[in-house]
C-alpha cells in the first residue's frame, strides 16, 4: 500500500488533534477523484500533499480501504464537527453503490439536525442523479445564520418518507 494512503488511513483512524482533518478529507476526496479519472481532479492546487498524491499510483484495493475508513469515521463519530466534510469526501466515489450510505446518513443526521452532514449526503445523491431532498432555498428567511428554517427539516422529512416508500415498493418479491 502506498505511504500516502497509509497516512490518510492512519489519520482517519486516530485523528490526532494536531492533524487538520479538513486537509485529510480533501486529500482523500482528491485521491478518489484521481482514481476515478474524472475531470474534477485538479493536480494544481497548492497543498502540502499534492505532489505526493500526483506521484502515487492508486490501486482499487487502496481506494476500497480508504472508502471503508471514511465510512467508519462517519459511523463512529456522528457528532464530530467534520463528519459532513467526511461525507463530502465520499461523494467523489461517484458510485451508485454508495446511495444507501448517503440515504442512511441523511436519516442519521436529520435526527440531530446536523444540516452540514445532511446537505453533504444529499449532494452525494444529487451527484448520482438520484432522488434527493427538494427544498427551495429562497425560503431561507435568515441566510446570515447557520440555522435553517423549519421548512428545510420538513423537506428532509418528506424526502425520508418518499425514500422509504420507494424502497418498499421496489423491494424484491413486491410487484
Amino acid at each position: 500500500m502506498s505511504p500516502f494512503i497509509q497516512r490518510l488511513i492512519r489519520e482517519l483512524s486516530t485523528h490526532p488533534p494536531q492533524i487538520d482533518l479538513n486537509n485529510v478529507f480533501l486529500a482523500a476526496r482528491e485521491a478518489l477523484l484521481k482514481f476515478g479519472g474524472t475531470d474534477e481532479y485538479d493536480p494544481y492546487p497548492q497543498a502540502e500533499w499534492r505532489k505526493e498524491l500526483d506521484q502515487t499510483d492508486l490501486s482499487a484495493q487502496e481506494i476500497k480501504l480508504l472508502i471503508r475508513h471514511l465510512k467508519l469515521f462517519v459511523r463512529q463519530h456522528p457528532a464530530h464537527t467534520m463528519v459532513g466534510t467526511a461525507i463530502w469526501a465520499l461523494t467523489a466515489t461517484n458510485s451508485k453503490a454508495e446511495a444507501h450510505f448517503f440515504r442512511d446518513q441523511i436519516s442519521v443526521h436529520a435526527k440531530s439536525r446536523n444540516s452540514h452532514a445532511v446537505d453533504q449526503a444529499d449532494y452525494g445523491l444529487l451527484r448520482l442523479g438520484l432522488d434527493h431532498i427538494r427544498w427551495n432555498s429562497n425560503q431561507w428567511i435568515e441566510p446570515w445564520t447557520n440555522l435553517l428554517p423549519e421548512s428545510y427539516w420538513i423537506a428532509v422529512s418528506n424526502y425520508l418518507r418518499r425514500s422509504r416508500r420507494q424502497r418498499i415498493r421496489f423491494a424484491p418479491g413486491r410487484h
